[in-house]
């Protein structure tokens, strides 16, 4: 699956780090912590990455180890 474009919510993160991620393979869902958390266990994002007391956190939904790589090549980026 190299053309997987992952799906990745992302919590109270700053608009610049929101502006880079866009600019790479993959769509980018601005959620509410809640709204996020809720969309990872129906399967509907592959990742939620959002900052939590100043550091940046990862949830990744896991069944798929192909899009979390995707996940994680975005990320990198």
């Amino acid at each position: 699956q190299k053309d997987y474009i992952p799906q990745i919510a992302v919590v109270d993160m700053p608009a610049q780090i929101v502006k880079v991620m866009k600019n790479q393979e993959a769509s980018i869902y601005e959620y509410s912590k809640e709204k996020a958390i809720s969309e990872l266990e129906k399967q509907k994002v592959d990742a939620v990455f959002r900052i939590e007391n100043g550091k940046m956190k990862l949830l990744l939904e896991g069944s798929d180890s192909s899009k979390n790589r995707a996940v994680l090549q975005v990320l990198q980026k």
